[in-house]
């Protein structure tokens, strides 16, 4: 019988990954940045011109500040500009992440090994920082960067041990105990993890004693490090961003989804409303981070899809439990009928939105949960325009495709604490929390100007795509909650408004009154037909919303 190999000593492994002439060199840029970002001396110059040294990832950086995931309000026209407003450890994340992603770039057999971790490395960094506003007290910044940076180890061994890494990699993956498994494999065939390859590349670097230290002890079992260490609210966030990256990377969802509650509720206090609200934000700022990082997202489960499979799985134990006691017909048909409800609950099958029935629970719970006097909520129902007329002249195909092309355009357009679902047929609803009314006309106005602008072509001529928009605003007051039906009653009212008043329109109710608004020419004529003056929404530059102010009479 063929012995099976014992694993090098770990230092001696260690020396030959370290001695390895495949082992990347370190990111001199990203580490000067950091330095100078951890010196409070230093000045925002130099910084900028350290980044200047290299005119590619200087570019590149620049190019990011200006992307959806910062959404900064103003244009960033220069690296002076953008590490005052980003913060210095968010460009240093940046130029850190655009270093690392071409090295993480790789074709070959051992490719879709290299696109995984770079998605695991976006996956971690989105949600450590998310964790930032759930009680980790610590800059976002930072905490995307110890993210980004946790399984460096797993980029080492892949460059340095190639294939003989792989098949671990490989067989972790078919494992029912997430990350676990991979850290049990690595032991029973390396004699040393990947956390601790990593934290020993990261010392080399010579970066703060704090990354290496969370990055060689974000896998360690409780009670295992020092106190001091247990007791840093980081060390939970990684063990808490590892965990999401098993979710999102499809190592055994479902054991994943409930480690993650676990964590979540036993460290942070969450209950269990802010669970999910944790898992959907997210999984929010996880989809802007792999488009700013260039990861490949095929891998990757939504935080719908991680749901609706962990629902599919409790139901199948219980139907088999069920089973067990009596075996009945009525028993298998009442745990599928449970199963079904619950995946109602979930996911619209075409567009991939959450549903009506899931985004009226998510509604009540906030409603449940604003306090007296509190920001208060909105809703936008947003309703496709002359929708029977593109299906009975193009067909439903083409009907089915603007549906979802919508889906994503409203998805992509809004905040990571907002919700988008299908609430029927052709009709989108947003569930905004903490609005203000500047705000709230501002996402309804860029949200109809990007459906108004969707290229959809049908054998070669255009198909016009526009929707109308009603939304109404709650907030609480000191001596009421909202209430719910009275909101969605006003959001719909405004939504039909908008129709009446011609279609690609948009209407919202605020407890003060209404805001209607259009294109200019289409104000214009209804100041002549009502002969009131109230404030409108004006547009500024490039079709963005300008400020609130009295114009012509409508």
């Amino acid at each position: 019988m063929a012995m099976e190999p014992q694993p090098s000593a770990p230092a001696e492994l260690l020396d030959r990954i370290f001695s390895s002439k495949s082992l990347p060199s370190a990111p001199a840029v990203a580490i000067r940045l950091l330095e100078l970002a951890d010196d409070p001396d230093s000045e925002v110059r130099a910084m900028a011109a350290v980044l200047a040294m290299d005119p590619v990832l200087a570019a590149r950086v620049l190019r990011a500040s200006n992307s959806a995931y910062f959404g900064s309000r103003v244009e960033i026209r220069s690296l002076e500009d953008a590490i005052p407003l980003l913060g210095r450890a968010a460009v240093t994340s940046l130029a850190l992440s655009f270093s690392l992603s071409d090295k993480a770039m790789r074709v070959g057999p051992l490719a879709h090994h290299y696109r995984r971790f770079w998605l695991r490395c976006a996956v971690q960094a989105s949600a450590a920082e998310t964790l930032s506003r759930f009680g980790i007290q610590a800059p976002a910044g930072e905490l995307f960067m110890q993210g980004l940076l946790l399984d460096l180890g797993q980029l080492a061994l892949l460059k340095t041990l190639g294939a003989e890494y792989g098949r671990i990699l490989d067989e972790a993956s078919r494992g029912e105990a997430g990350g676990e498994r991979l850290v049990a494999l690595e032991r029973e065939r390396l004699g040393l993890t990947h956390a601790l390859v990593g934290a020993a590349w990261i010392a080399r670097w010579g970066l703060p004693h704090r990354i290496h230290v969370l990055v060689e002890h974000h896998h360690a079992p409780a009670g295992s490090v020092p106190e001091s260490l247990e007791a840093d609210g980081i060390l939970a966030a990684m063990r808490i961003a590892s965990v999401v990256g098993d979710c999102f990377l499809r190592l055994s969802p479902t054991t994943s989804l409930t480690s993650l509650a676990s964590h979540l509720q036993d460290r942070l206090r969450l209950p269990d409303d802010q669970v999910l609200q944790f898992l959907l934000a997210a999984d929010h700022r996880v989809t802007e981070a792999v488009t700013l990082l260039s990861a490949d997202a095929k891998d990757r489960m939504t935080a719908v899809e991680l749901m609706a499979e962990a629902a599919e799985h409790w139901s199948s134990m219980a139907l088999q439990q069920g089973l067990g006691q009596d075996g009945s017909r009525a028993t298998r048909e009442l745990v599928q009928e449970n199963d079904e409800l619950r995946r109602q609950v979930f996911l619209d099958p075409l567009t991939r939105l959450y549903n009506r029935r899931f985004v009226d629970e998510m509604l009540r719970q906030d409603i449940d949960t604003t306090p007296r006097g509190g920001g208060g909520v909105a809703l936008l129902f947003l309703d496709l325009d002359r929708f029977k007329s593109v299906n009975d002249t193009h067909g439903h195909v083409v009907g089915d495709r603007i549906l979802i092309e919508v889906a994503h355009t409203l998805q992509r357009g809004v905040r990571g604490d907002d919700l988008v679902a299908r609430y029927g047929g052709e009709e989108f609803v947003i569930l905004v929390r903490n609005p203000s009314v500047q705000g709230l006309v501002g996402l309804a106005s860029r949200l109809r100007e990007a459906v108004e602008s969707l290229d959809v072509q049908h054998n070669g001529s255009p198909v016009p795509v526009t929707l109308s928009v009603g939304g109404a605003m709650s907030a609480a007051t000191p001596s009421a909650t909202p209430d719910i039906e009275a909101l969605v009653v006003r959001a719909d009212q405004a939504m039909y408004a908008s129709k009446h008043r011609g279609r690609n329109r948009i209407t919202i109710r605020t407890p003060e009154g209404s805001i209607l608004v259009g294109p200019e020419e289409i104000l214009q004529e209804a100041g002549r037909e009502t002969g009131t003056e109230r404030p409108v929404l004006t547009k500024g530059g490039a079709g963005r919303p300008g400020g609130l102010r009295n114009r012509t009479p409508w």
